[in-house]
């Protein structure tokens, strides 16, 4: 096995357990973690991507993975913050040196920003060929060995997509 390949595996992995630990503390399930209160205040999540050009970010997103504009700041002129949507779930885009000028006014301290996306779909062969010819794939389409079909691509920012079907739902069992 290639040293890429254990590299790549061991990161989905990891980001796998992530997703797991986050489902089971935050979210719980039906039979434990009670938490009803969290559970009515809890609206949505969104995820924070440092970036370049915020109004690139937002074209890209738009294009590739039918994202909408939900917000934009400012309204005019050059966006340091956007919030894209698609049915409810959200990506924001910080310009990322606005964000450096104003972290330790916000947050205080340093922080160097890391990020991946895993984002659950429903045919990963069909969004795996309209993106192959035209973004960089950084994964193949591939059974993973904890039963997920995934593929990853880098976005214009250089950020991980790792999109992700169940294997047991899916018809077709080898691509």
């Amino acid at each position: 096995m290639k040293k890429n390949t254990k590299v790549t595996l061991i990161v989905l992995a990891i980001i796998l357990c992530v997703y797991m630990l986050v489902k089971y503390f935050l979210i719980g399930t039906d039979n434990e973690n009670n938490n009803d209160e969290f559970d009515r205040m809890l609206e949505s999540v969104a995820t924070v991507l440092l970036v370049d050009d915020v109004d690139k970010s937002v074209e890209f997103y738009e294009k590739y993975f039918g994202f909408q504009l939900y917000r934009i700041f400012p309204t005019e002129g050059k966006a340091t913050l956007a919030v894209v949507e698609h049915k409810k779930k959200y990506v924001m885009f910080q310009d990322k040196k606005v964000f450096e000028e104003k972290k330790p006014e916000y947050i205080g301290g340093t922080i160097s920003p890391s990020f991946s996306l895993l984002i659950d779909v429903d045919d990963a062969k069909n969004l795996y060929d309209k993106l192959k010819e035209e973004l960089e794939i950084v994964q193949e389409l591939q059974l993973m060995f904890y039963g997920q079909y995934e593929f990853s691509v880098k976005d214009l920012n250089g950020y991980i997509i790792t999109f992700s079907e169940d294997g047991k739902s899916n018809n077709q069992k080898s691509f």
